[in-house]
């Protein structure tokens, strides 16, 4: 107790024995690994740092971990159809921070950032999709010509079958985006 009576309460953290590159402004997705007999998750870090790779930090058991499947099928079908479709290139997204990434289904959809490799205008438009269906670990790119749709320090959600892009710095980096984006994957 503390003074006044008020309960205090203290979280207590452990430091997992794996560890990661040194980064900041990284994204994470826990991922299940297909093609095992037992159901496996691992948990894939990217960007935050100079690097274009992804990083395989652990493996767990699906009794250690309680994934949320997001269910969105459509979108899900969508992805794989334009990754199959021949109209996007195998490209990875390069080194990145303060992108956003987010898991659906079997991919890896990331959004934006800024890249390391540029000294002027360093935010980004272009969404990536990491496939990580058998063999696993396959980038893909789709641009996006349009420069008001530069953006990092935001996120990349999914509302029910569709992708939104919400706030961030703009290409500028100054200013914060109040507008929400649906963001279309046409090809």
């Amino acid at each position: 107790m503390s003074p006044a009576g008020v309960v205090e309460n203290y979280i207590q953290y452990k430091e997992r024995e794996s560890r990661t590159a040194s980064r900041s402004g990284h994204s994470a997705i826990l991922t299940r690994v297909h093609g095992h007999t037992t159901s496996r998750y691992e948990l894939l870090v990217f960007g935050g740092r100079n690097s274009p790779d992804i990083e395989m930090v652990r493996i767990w058991t699906e009794g250690d971990v309680r994934p949320d499947p997001l269910h969105s099928p459509r979108l899900i079908e969508h992805l794989r159809s334009l990754i199959t479709s021949g109209n996007v290139s195998p490209r990875s997204p390069g080194a990145l921070r303060h992108h956003s990434m987010t898991l659906v289904g079997p991919f890896g959809v990331l959004y934006g950032g800024e890249c390391f490799n540029k000294a002027i205008d360093t935010a980004c438009n272009d969404l990536f999709i990491y496939d990580t269906r058998p063999p696993g670990g396959m980038w893909f790119h789709l641009p996006n010509s349009d420069p008001e749709m530069k953006r990092f320090g935001h996120r990349i959600v999914v509302v029910g079958e569709s992708l939104c892009l919400l706030g961030g710095r703009g290409r500028d980096g100054r200013n914060c985006s109040p507008e929400i984006y649906t963001l279309d994957t046409k090809t």
